[in-house]
């Protein structure tokens, strides 16, 4: 295998074995279940969150009433999603985030609802007591049993982009291991083998960079696809939540490649420091004749 072929399978090895860890990430945070619900709840407790569920529910709650819900919008929101936030409803996260999973992830259900009914007196009280002087107040018959933070129109089809990343990364996993075994085996008996680690260091390094970089830009073309509002701050947060493993797990690779890469130079320098042993020529040898 001659040296420009082992670079480049080494430097194609190392950006399949950056979309193979894409993979391990999809399957154990994305895609288990138990792990994703732990995120979302901690993503539906969130000040943004919260604050987006309770202008939902004033703009529900004040639908036929456009001046009154402008008058109150605000200082309602902050009040109901600090309530929100309390143990009142706390009780109910869990399973939210499980259908947030289920429609998501296996658009397996119409909608994502929250139940109102332990909060809707304190809603009433809360609406009442900021609206302006004179204007006729609300009852709890205007409150809903549930409030839709989310429907299955509103998302984009995301599961089928997930289920086929998936699949393509544990297949490119398969690929980059062979790659990378080939590469070293041959790589290993080769007097280059320092060179072969910088390269391998150096393409694993800027390679996970870029996927970092990507990690920025990929999640907000996907949360602007979502129509609903209240549906694209949580999909947006619960999506920072899970990115920021893959965004620590490829930063570590980043430092393995750095590391790597330092191996390799300090070997080469090493061995460029090594004196060389020099084979004496016909004339360095002593004639019989001279003796």
């Amino acid at each position: 295998m001659s040296r420009n072929l082992s670079i480049a399978l080494t430097i194609v090895a190392t950006f399949l074995f950056l979309l193979a860890s894409v993979g391990f990430w999809m399957r154990t945070s994305v895609l288990e279940e138990e792990t994703f619900v732990d995120i979302s709840s901690n993503s539906l407790s969130a000040e943004d969150v919260r604050l987006a569920i309770a202008e939902r529910i004033v703009d529900v709650a004040l639908a036929d009433r456009p001046i009154v819900r402008n008058f109150v919008r605000g200082p309602a929101s902050e009040v109901i999603s600090g309530i929100l936030g309390t143990s009142i409803i706390g009780s109910s996260i869990e399973r939210i985030a499980r259908l947030i999973f289920q429609l998501l992830i296996h658009h397996s259900g119409e909608r994502v609802a929250i139940n109102l009914e332990p909060i809707r007196d304190l809603v009433v009280n809360v609406i009442n007591f900021l609206a302006p002087d004179g204007e006729t107040r609300i009852d709890a018959s205007q409150i809903p049993d549930e409030i839709v933070i989310m429907e299955e129109d509103d998302l984009p089809p995301i599961q089928n982009y997930i289920l086929a990343l998936d699949w393509i990364a544990l297949l490119l996993g398969l690929a980059s291991a062979g790659l990378v075994a080939l590469v070293l085996t041959k790589a290993w008996h080769s007097p280059a083998r320092n060179s072969y680690l910088k390269w391998l260091g150096g393409a694993l390094a800027i390679g996970a960079f870029i996927l970092i970089l990507i990690t920025w830009t990929a999640g907000s073309t996907a949360v602007l696809a979502i129509d609903d509002e209240t549906g694209r701050v949580i999909v947006s947060r619960t999506y920072d939540n899970l990115i920021a493993q893959l965004r620590v797990q490829t930063f570590g690779l980043m430092v393995i490649g750095i590391g790597v890469w330092l191996v390799g130079w300090w070997l080469n320098r090493e061995t460029a420091l090594q004196p060389t042993t020099e084979q004496p020529s016909d004339s360095d040898v002593p004639s019989p004749l001279n003796a």
